[in-house]
C-alpha cells in the first residue's frame, strides 16, 4: 500500500512545487508592482519581498507542504530506517552467556558456566583468556585480581595490582589455582583453566567464544600466547566447529590449520573490507553499531552477534533487526523473554499512521488555510481602516 501512496502523492507534491517555481517571478513582479502604484503592499509586511505574495500561490504552497510531510511520514514508517520495519517478527536471537552470566554468578568460574548452560536459549559460553607465567591459559577478565578475588588477604606480600600474568598457575608463593574468585557472591570458586572451561562446553555441546588478552611485552609468552591458546583448544578434543575464534593475530594461519573453526571479527579491530579475505563468518559488534552497518552484514550473509545486552528493550531491538545471537549477563530474564514490545509498538505506530494520516493531513491543511484566510481578511480590514 505504501508504494501506491508514494506513487500518488509524490507527483502531486512535485507538481505543486513546480507550479510555485514557475510562478515565482510572475507573482512577485505583478503583486509588488501593483502595490507600489497603490502605495501599499498587497501582501502585507509579513509576506513582502517573498515569492508567495499571491494568495493563490500561498494556498498551493501550504497544501503541497502538508502533502510532502504526509508522504515522508508514511515512507519513514514503512522503510528500513526503523529497526522493526519487517512485516513479520524475525526469529528470536539465541543467547551467549557473558562470563557465565556474570550478573547472576561469579564471573568466569566453572560454577557459573555450569549454571548458565542450563538456561534455555543458551547456545554459547563467553569468557576471557590470559596466559600465566608458567604458560597455562586461564580465565580472568581484569589485568589483576583485586576486584573479584581474595588476593589481598591470601597473598598480602605481593603487589596486588601487578599484571596477573606474572603469577604462576600451579606454583610459587601465590599460585593462581588457589585464589578464590567467588568472593563477590560469597562462594568458593577457584581460577579455572581454559581446558576446564572447554570440557564443560564439550559436555553441554555448546559453542565457545573468548577474548584473549595479550601479556606484557617482556612476558616469556608474549609471542606465543595465541599458539598456546590454540593448542589448548585442540588438545581439549572439542568439536572445532563450535569454536568461535576471535583473535585477529595470525588469523589466516589459524584458518589454514583449522578451517572448521568459525572465524569471528569485531569491526573495531578488523575492517569490513577484509572480511572475505580473512574468511570471516560471524561479526561480533556492540549494540551501538549503526543499523545500516548491520544491514550490510546481513546482505553479505554474515552471522551477527550483538553485545552486551542486559535490558529487555535492547534485546527487543536486536530481535527486531534479525541478530542471530546476543551476549548477555541477564540469562535468566532473556531466556524466557517472549513478547517483543518494540515490535508491537512499531506495528501499532504503522497501523495508526495508515489509519489516521489522511484525516490528520486534511485537517491540518484545512486549519492552515483557514488561518491564512482569516489573516488575509484582517489584513484587508486593516488597510481599509488606514485609508479612512
Amino acid at each position: 500500500r505504501h508504494f501506491w501512496w508514494t506513487v500518488l502523492l509524490l507527483p502531486t507534491a512535485g507538481t505543486l512545487l513546480y507550479y510555485i517555481s514557475q510562478r515565482w517571478f510572475y507573482s512577485f513582479n505583478s503583486t509588488v508592482g501593483s502595490s507600489s502604484r497603490r502605495g501599499t503592499s498587497s501582501c502585507g509586511k509579513w509576506w513582502s519581498g517573498l515569492p508567495l505574495c499571491s494568495k493563490r500561490l500561498r494556498f498551493v504552497f501550504v497544501v503541497s507542504l502538508h502533502l510532502t510531510a504526509a508522504v515522508l511520514v508514511r515512507w519513514i514508517s514503512h522503510s528500513g530506517c526503523l529497526p522493526c520495519s519487517s512485516a513479520r517478527l524475525l526469529p528470536k536471537p539465541s543467547l551467549v552467556a557473558h562470563r557465565g552470566c556474570a550478573r547472576m554468578f561469579p564471573e568466569n568460574t566453572l560454577g557459573a558456566f555450569r549454571e548458565a548452560s542450563g538456561f534455555p536459549q543458551i547456545v554459547a559460553l563467553e569468557t576471557d583468556v590470559q596466559i600465566s607465567y608458567d604458560g597455562v591459559p586461564f580465565l580472568l577478565h581484569d589485568p589483576h585480581l583485586v576486584r573479584t578475588s581474595d588476593i589481598a588477604t591470601r597473598c598480602p606480600s605481593i603487589d596486588h595490582y601487578r599484571n596477573v600474568t606474572w603469577l604462576n598457575y600451579s606454583s610459587g608463593s601465590c599460585p593462581l589455582r588457589e585464589v578464590n574468585v567467588g568472593v563477590m557472591f560469597q562462594e568458593d570458586e577457584r581460577v579455572p583453566t581454559l581446558a576446564e572451561f572447554l570440557e564443560i562446553a564439550k559436555q553441554k555441546k555448546l559453542n565457545v567464544i573468548f577474548d584473549i588478552s595479550e601479556p606484557p611485552v617482556d612476558h616469556p609468552h608474549h609471542d606465543t600466547y595465541g599458539n598456546k591458546t590454540l593448542e589448548a583448544v585442540v588438545a581439549s578434543g572439542i568439536d572445532l566447529r563450535t569454536v568461535w575464534w576471535l583473535l585477529p593475530k595470525e588469523r589466516l594461519w589459524v584458518w589454514n590449520r583449522h578451517p572448521a573453526m568459525v572465524q569471528v571479527a569485531k569491526t573495531a579491530v578488523t575492517p569490513p573490507e577484509e572480511f572475505a579475505e580473512l574468511h570471516i563468518q560471524k561479526v561480533n559488534d556492540d549494540w551501538g553499531t549503526p543499523l545500516r552497518q548491520f544491514r550490510l552484514y546481513q546482505a553479505a550473509n554474515l552471522s551477527l552477534n550483538m553485545f552486551i545486552l542486559d535490558s529487555s528493550f535492547l534485546f527487543s531491538y536486536a530481535w527486531c533487526i534479525g541478530v542471530d545471537t546476543v551476549t548477555t549477563n541477564n540469562c535468566k530474564k532473556l531466556s524466557v523473554f517472549k513478547h517483543n514490545t518494540l515490535y508491537q509498538a512499531c506495528t501499532e505506530l504503522r497501523q495508526t499512521i495508515d489509519r489516521m494520516l489522511i484525516p490528520v493531513t486534511v485537517t491540518l491543511a484545512v486549519c492552515s488555510l483557514s488561518c491564512m484566510i482569516c489573516f488575509e481578511c484582517l489584513r484587508k480590514r486593516t488597510l481599509k481602516l488606514q485609508e479612512y
